[in-house]
């Protein structure tokens, strides 16, 4: 019994949670739920699978929700988009959720899903629903927005298919100042009438009226936590004080003990969310959250003559709206006293992302105090004074000595954060903020800071009287402010020699206090100083300090949001044909409705179990004794299974068998799977996961390329490719014309938005198997491998992927193997659904890598030689890293006429998951190559770049090194662009005349792209056509669809093959009891294998149906009639098709075949901006002129053009793994992974499809599209190459920067300015 000084009374009084679920009323009892639980976790469990899950920390937006909610204070309802993921149900109570299976009308779409899906804005679809609602949600709010602000809305939601100009272009039809016009030719041809968001938005929302009434406390008591909402802050400080053992009443009930262990108070949760994902309680523990989102004292806004005081409760889209749109209590407020709000806005904008920012809130950011933290500099340069209430009374603080360090605060442990006031800006006071990070939107800070000066005027010039200079993410507290520059630069003049001075001083205290553990240390200072930089410019224009002003005029903030824009040009198809025709995704409806069906969505069997991993704490040692008794014993685990527990072969693989599905003796790779863990739910089996105890016996780990070679540790032998004799033209070529040096390629996520997953039902000893695969016969087999039972036993079946890369080739196989396992074992359906992390961790990356080079070159950059040393680090096993470097090989020479080369191509063994196939499979790393020879060359020459490409580009009768010729396309790719570039280049040379800051660099690559796998058994497709007594036709392919447009090409084909309407034809899921022995949907093969297989069934049934017509005397055109006729004569409506490709692979022994089936070639112009001062880069502009044959469907072609260049940009500029020294991966979520964003898309994306090409060999005389826009992309690092070079034109020596080009990596190579 606790004291009576500890007890505390409270009136909880409501102990349902109470809520609407797209207009539907729900209510639930404590009893029913949990208050860990998500609201993506429920919506799901209702069957609202619409709402989807692919990161768990907010930054994907797959899970994008709306919630309404009312506030009494405006009389109105507001709308919110949120993170669904992130979202504790309970924090929903009295609020209104709608998710996007809840805004379309019973029949039809909304607009903006009908947009989407005509526009071509949905490629895999996974993450197409929380576009929609991020879309939604953002026009509910303000119905008037503009084209900008529906692009800056999206700036949470990621897609790795699309490029993402299909998704703005679809996007902002619904804005105010959308015009046609603006439109590409693809959306002007999909004729969908504009819907302004003004229109739709009024009574879309019917809020109801028991959600209007005044909020109760509320009290969720559940079995491992318990949820309070209080209604005023004196019952949120009554929760303060209560400690754990104390005896709270409220009304007739007790609270049990436990009750109020450690209470957490949520105001958003995005920061509590984060940390329970990665850092859960152990079993058994109690927890207890405290809700602020009721309590109208944190929300409060109270406006005076001397500036705001906003409640700690305000979201961050609040706090931006508030200091927008001062309260007219107080008048205009003058443009001066509103600086510091503007510079505050500027910087919150990038502030997590739009769903983060409108759940976090002001004071969970402030409590938090992390050192990263946007909002800390901003609001301590304004000297922004927070306020502390506790039932002892209230106390200010001015916000800069509210931090005590690294996370730590001066709030007491019975006080909350009650508001924090912000002046306004004085006359002649200057403030601007700033952020640089890895990624320009939803990124931490790497560095930041809020700077303010108020001047004075002396003798005619202006000084500084006063400043505070805040940074964050640089030292250990969060808005450290520099004092000593602070005291250096008061009362000095704006100028340049101030300016140099100042940097000097800021430079030295910015060294002494950066923490080095976070990594770029001296790249984080350096931007640092090139804030202070961006804060003279800016006062120096606003004040108009000439010499100032002129000299630092590129180096102003740039907070433009420019809308993206594009074109599109191609053939225009047939008149009558499917074939050639820009319909969109046959799964588009579906997609933009969130009716698409994944595998995580499948519906679950009566009985299901769901099983998760236990990972391995090491990258290379002995397993001496796995212990299951903790997880056993926690409540819901069913089993935990081990290697010992396989029935068949514990050992699958690619090339061959060679990794374990469960460690036995040994892990080789950090987070190897060891154990599964089944249980009755997904919480219970990743909790107990956790609790698996393995003991090791370290072993000595290899984790580099470098470390591999001094250790010979590799995975193959060696491979060797010529052409003309390298060895002997260097022997005999001045040394002085001969360069050699290094080239390093870094690996790549695959990053498809939905996580692998898995679904297994046992039937009387078969086994269906739902995986996420672009492979399913593999699954098949691994299944039948590791349980020991024969293949027919095993039905493998998928309908679509949520994209792919590679990565769910042939990886997904363990997955799939160790969920049959789990049913085998329990004799249940079993579900298994990897997390984000898990995901990245264990299912293989792109190949990173290093290439030693030397080349001989004449003056004029004529290429003689070239001698290439590959690496790749391949992983623990072999998977395909073979071909990868097989392929990279091959690829070196793309589209320039090398006469001799000599490449040997080495494949490492080391301690790390196994890389596996990537999009591109080896081409993209070659390109670095390739193009960092080029400009290696160029250097040597002091000649440019583009004229050593002019000397090198292939010549029509030239051959490749494989001996196949080039061909008339690469040419009518080449040319057109290279005369644009000429007009390119004189623009940026100009921008580069006038700009210190900011430099411009242009840059035009070819390309070259093969299909087909080496291995000729590989190279065949089947397919199955019925037709059926009403006309409608039923099309099964051995392909995947993953958001390709696989199966609405195969539609197209089959439709016009048998000469009917489009409309007629569905294709089905693809399942091995259907077509036998499929091929893996890779190597860019999908649509000649699956479309071929098909286009052979239907032509064989039309030549029988019109046998039939002309034997009867029927019109072959009346479709009905025929089909009618041929089932009366006993004429069988199923045919099986299938289709090989003709022998072409190479053999590395005899050195004689051919590297592809056919050639795609390509080329791409790309002008970027570059920063100098951040190394921070925006491509502005993107062209391509791409050879696919006779497109079967040029909308996806386009699609899968711009998806791939945006893959790319990624990967040469952007994405980044970071690996611990004990070999676990420290880039593993969105969080520290970064992939493009829209913000990333060229603002101008120009792609334009060969009209006069048709391959021989191409499936109508296509070619695939899948992975060309991958290497296109080198043409934006190569850009940056060159404005890297402008920035510094008196350095004549050659560069070398290594992929990713981060902005780091650009910063170190430009000049240092201060």
């Amino acid at each position: 019994m606790a004291s009576t000084t500890q007890a505390a009374t409270f009136s909880f009084v409501q102990e349902t949670l109470l809520f609407y679920l797209n207009g539907k009323r729900v209510e639930l009892l404590a009893s029913e739920i949990d208050p860990n639980q998500t609201l993506a976790e429920f919506v799901r469990g209702r069957g609202l699978s619409g709402t989807k899950i692919g990161c768990s920390e907010g930054g994907c937006g797959a899970c994008t929700v709306m919630i309404s909610s009312w506030v009494p204070e405006t009389n109105a309802v507001e709308h919110r988009s949120v993170a669904a993921c992130l979202l504790p149900l309970a924090y929903v109570d009295h609020m209104l959720v709608t998710t996007v299976e809840g805004i379309a009308p019973a029949i039809g779409m909304h607009p903006i899903q009908q947009h989407i899906a005509a526009k071509h804005g949905t490629q895999c679809g996974y993450c197409t629903p929380g576009v929609v609602m991020s879309v939604y949600s953002t026009a509910m709010r303000n119905p008037s927005l503009s084209m900008s602000d529906v692009e800056q809305c999206l700036d949470g939601n990621l897609c790795r298919c699309t490029g993402y100009r299909s998704i703005l272009e679809a996007a902002r039809s619904i804005a105010v100042d959308y015009t046609p016009s603006s439109d590409g030719k693809l959306s002007k041809a999909a004729a969908v009438t504009p819907v302004c968001a003004r229109t739709f938005v009024q009574n879309a929302v019917t809020f109801p009226d028991e959600l209007r009434q005044p909020l109760r406390p509320l009290r969720l008591i559940g079995k491992s936590a318990a949820w309070y909402r209080p209604v005023a802050l004196s019952e949120l400080l009554d929760l303060k004080c209560a400690v754990p053992n104390a005896e709270v009443v409220a009304g007739k009930h007790s609270f049990p003990e436990h009750a109020l262990e450690k209470p957490q108070v949520i105001s958003g949760n995005t920061e509590i969310g984060y940390q329970a994902r990665y850092h859960p309680r152990p079993p058994g523990s109690y927890q207890s959250f405290v809700s602020t989102t009721a309590i109208p004292e944190l929300k409060a806004v109270k406006w005076t003559e001397q500036g705001v005081s906003v409640g700690a409760g305000t979201t961050i889209n609040g706090l931006i709206k508030t200091l927008k749109n001062p309260s007219p209590s107080i008048g205009t407020p003058n443009v001066h006293q509103q600086e510091g709000f503007s510079a505050i806005c500027h910087l919150l904008q990038y502030f997590a992302n739009n769903q983060v920012r409108d759940m976090g809130t002001i004071g969970g950011s402030l409590v938090t105090c992390d050192p990263l933290s946007d909002l800390y500099p901003a609001l301590i340069a304004m000297n922004s004074v927070v306020r502390l209430a506790s039932k002892a009374g209230q106390r200010e603080l001015l916000l800069d000595d509210f931090v005590l360090g690294e996370n730590k605060t001066a709030l007491k442990p019975d006080e909350v954060v009650m508001s924090v006031f912000i002046p306004f800006s004085q006359e002649n006071e200057f403030v601007e903020t700033f952020k640089e990070s890895k990624r320009r939107v939803d990124a931490q800070a790497m560095v930041n800071g809020g700077f303010r000066a108020r001047l004075q005027q002396r003798e005619g010039k202006w000084c500084v009287e006063k400043c505070v200079l805040a940074v964050g993410a640089l030292g250990s507290r969060a808005g450290l402010r520099m004092k000593s520059t602070e005291s250096f630069l008061e009362g000095k003049e704006i100028s340049l020699e101030t300016l140099s001075s100042t940097s000097a001083v800021m430079q030295e205290e910015l060294k002494a206090s950066v923490v080095h553990s976070r990594g770029a240390a001296a790249y984080r200072v350096s931007v640092a100083c090139s804030m202070l930089c961006r804060f003279f410019a800016s006062i120096a224009a606003k004040k108009g300090i000439t010499d100032v002003a002129e000299r630092l005029h590129s180096a102003l903030p740039d907070y433009s949001h420019p809308v993206h824009t594009g074109t599109q040009d191609y053939a225009d198809p047939s008149p009558g044909s499917s074939v050639g025709s820009p319909v969109p995704h046959m799964a588009a409806e579906k997609h933009a409705k969130g009716t698409a069906e994944f595998v995580a969505d499948i519906p679950i069997p009566q009985g299901c179990l769901y099983a998760a991993y236990t990972l391995s704490k090491r990258a290379h040692a002995r397993i001496l004794r796995i212990d299951k008794s903790t997880a056993l014993a926690v409540p819901g685990v069913v089993a935990v299974i081990d290697a010992s527990d396989i029935p068949g072969i514990n050992l699958l693989g690619s090339i061959a068998t060679d990794e374990e599905v469960l460690a036995s003796k040994e892990v080789v790779f950090y987070a190897q799977p060891v154990a599964i863990v089944v249980a009755e739910s997904h919480h219970a089996a990743h909790t107990a996961a956790l609790q698996v105890n393995v003991t090791y016996e370290d072993l000595a780990s290899i984790q580099t390329i470098e470390e591999a070679v001094a250790s010979n540790s590799f995975l193959c032998e060696e491979k060797l490719l010529e052409k003309g004799n390298a060895n002997d033209v260097f022997k005999s070529w001045p040394a002085d014309q001969i360069v050699s040096g290094t080239i390093r390629s870094g690996g790549q996520e695959h990053f498809y938005i939905e996580p692998q997953a898995a679904l297994v039902v046992p039937s009387s000893g078969n086994y269906l198997v739902r995986v996420t695969s672009q492979n399913p016969s593999k699954m098949q087999r691994a299944v039948a491998s590791v349980l020991g039972i024969p293949a027919n036993r095993v039905e493998s079946r998928m309908e679509r992927i949520g994209g792919g890369f590679g990565g769910k080739q042939d990886r997904p196989q363990f997955l799939a193997a160790a969920c049959a396992l789990a049913s085998h074992i329990t004799e249940r359906p079993v579900k298994m659904v990897l997390e984000r992390d898990q995901d990245m961790q264990i299912t293989g990356q792109r190949h990173e890598f290093k290439t030693d080079y030397k080349v001989a070159y004449s003056r004029d950059g004529t290429i003689e030689a070239v001698s290439l040393e590959m690496y790749s680090n391949g992983g623990c096993s072999l998977d395909l890293s073979p071909a990868v470097m097989e392929v990279a090989m091959f690829a070196f020479d793309c589209c320039y006429r090398f006469p001799a080369i000599r490449i040997t191509g080495k494949c490492c063994r080391t301690h790390r998951v196994s890389c596996t196939a990537y999009r591109g499979f080896g081409k993209p790393q070659a390109m670095v190559v390739t193009e960092g020879v080029i400009d290696r060359v160029a250097r040597a020459c002091g000649i440019a770049v583009q004229n050593v490409r002019d000397a090198n580009v292939l010549r029509m009768g030239d051959k490749l090194t494989d001996g196949t010729p080039v061909e008339e396309q690469f040419f009518a790719c080449w040319e057109p662009l290279r005369q644009k570039f000429a007009q390119k280049q004189k623009e940026v040379l100009q921008f580069n005349s006038e700009n210190i800051y900011r430099k411009r660099g242009v840059s035009l690559v070819p390309s070259r792209n093969n299909i087909g796998f080496e291995a000729d058994c590989l190279n065949q497709g089947g397919c199955i056509v019925n037709v059926y007594l009403d006309g409608t036709v039923f099309v099964s392919h051995g392909g995947s669809e993953m958001g390709q447009g696989l199966s609405t090409k195969v539609a197209q084909v089959t439709a016009d093959a048998l000469h009917i309407p489009l409309s007629l034809v569905f294709v089905g899921a693809t399942a091995t009891d259907r077509v036998p022995n499929t091929t893996a949907t890779a190597a860019s093969t999908g649509t000649d294998l699956n479309a071929g297989a098909a286009l052979d069934a239907a032509t064989k049934l039309r030549a029988r149906l019109d046998a039939v017509a002309d034997e009867a005397g029927i019109d072959r055109a009346d479709w009905n009639k025929v089909v009618s006729e041929a089932y009366g004569r006993r004429v069988w409506l199923s045919e099986i098709g299938h289709t090989v490709f003709e022998k072409f692979a190479y053999d590395w022994h005899t050195k004689v075949g051919r590297s592809t089936l056919y050639h795609i070639w390509g080329a791409a112009l790309a002008v970027v901006e570059l920063d100098v001062l951040t190394g921070h880069s925006r491509t502005l502009s993107v062209d391509v002129i791409q050879d696919l044959g006779r497109s079967v469907n040029p909308a996806i072609d386009v699609g899968q053009v711009e998806g791939g260049i945006m893959q790319g940009i990624g990967l040469y500029t952007l994405e980044e793994f970071s690996w611990a020294k004990d070999g676990h991966l420290r880039t593993r979520n969105v969080s520290t992974y970064k992939i493009p964003t829209h913000d990333d898309t060229p603002t101008e994306m120009n792609v334009s499809l060969l009209k006069s090409s048709r391959s021989a060999l191409g499936v109508h005389g296509q070619k695939s599209p899948s992975e060309v826009g991958v290497q296109l992309s080198a043409c934006v690092l190569s850009a940056i190459k060159d404005a890297v070079y402008a920035s510094c034109p008196s350095n004549t020596t050659h560069i070398q920067i290594d992929t990713p080009a981060t902005c780091e990596k650009i910063r170190a190579a430009c000049p240092s300015h201060f």
